[in-house]
């Protein structure tokens, strides 16, 4: 079906290359925006250390999909619920920001705007 229809062909291969592209979008973003910012002493180069700016786990660390749960959880929002208290990162340390680990480096102990 991809074949017969060359628009199809062609969303599907975007859909694929996704993820290669979204490493020259953070390119462009840091060469657009950052860079200039720590030239002109606008701010240094702890910025990419703030939360906003640090990703996730790599994707090739192995995770299930749906993990086993320790507790009873009826509904998706306390499964949310406990997988947001076992992992803090799923949500950036927004509940606990103090906890997240460029918060332990001493010199940038409130050089950040914490999440709210």
């Amino acid at each position: 079906m991809c074949l017969a229809d060359p628009l199809l062909a062609e969303y599907h291969e975007q859909r694929r290359q996704r993820r290669s592209r979204a490493g020259v979008a953070w390119r462009q973003f840091l060469a657009k925006y950052v860079v200039p910012a720590i030239r002109r002493h606008l701010c240094d180069i702890d910025i990419l250390l703030d939360p906003f700016f640090l990703h996730s786990p790599k994707p090739r660390v192995l995770k299930e999909w749906y993990p086993r749960l320790t507790g009873n959880a009826t509904t998706l929002a306390d499964a949310l619920e406990i997988l947001d208290a076992e992992e803090p990162w799923r949500l950036q340390y927004r509940l606990n920001p103090q906890d997240h680990p460029a918060m332990q480096i001493a010199r940038l102990v409130g050089k950040f705007i914490a999440p709210q």
